[in-house]
């Protein structure tokens, strides 16, 4: 469906031997299936909470959507093309995954696009795991599209104001993403 996308969440109660199976991916198979799929069996279950959006003909959005195999360290990032026609500024990129393999350098990808190519890497940059990536560009007519990247440094707040164009909020959606680096005993995911 090249005007619909799948929005999820998962959530499980693995121990941390085996918690990279709290991670699925999903993807349309056909117009009508759904298929979710993890990284690995196990006994115990893994809750999958979704919604699907599609937008009318008449709004100009389309998505593009794909599943691709990260399988080596990807320290310096591993490009795919995804084979769309887009515009980066008004261009979002929705991603989830899996992994076959367990822990925080494993499971913490990065995606991010260009006007050719999704790039996925990960924490360890050394080791190779083999991880699947849900990917979904969804691309806005130019005039209603917004894009900023604000920084927290390490002396600021919580909290940060940036500014925007004049917006009707009952019709807008706030995505955002974040991403970290560091070092540390206890990291969320």
């Amino acid at each position: 469906p090249n005007r619909t996308m799948l929005v999820y969440s998962t959530r499980g109660n693995f121990t941390t031997a085996d918690s990279n199976l709290g991670f699925i991916t999903g993807v349309f198979t056909t117009p009508t299936l759904l298929t979710f799929e993890r990284g690995g069996t196990s006994t115990t279950r893994t809750n999958v909470r979704f919604e699907v959006v599609e937008w009318s003909q008449e709004s100009g959005v389309t998505v593009t959507s794909g599943l691709s195999t990260v399988n080596t360290s990807a320290g310096s990032g591993i490009d795919f093309a995804h084979g769309a026609t887009v515009t980066t500024d008004n261009t979002f990129l929705y991603s989830q995954s899996r992994h076959e393999d367990n822990g925080l350098e494993q499971c913490s990808m990065r995606v991010a696009f260009d006007s050719t190519n999704i790039t996925a890497d990960r924490y360890d940059t050394t080791n190779t795991y083999t991880s699947h990536v849900a990917w979904q560009l969804i691309m806005f007519p130019a005039d209603i599209c917004q894009k900023k990247t604000p920084v927290t440094g390490s002396n600021t707040t919580t909290a940060i104001d940036t500014t925007v164009s004049t917006i009707d909020i009952d019709k807008t959606i706030v995505w955002s993403t974040n991403n970290t680096n560091g070092q540390g005993t206890s990291m969320g995911r």
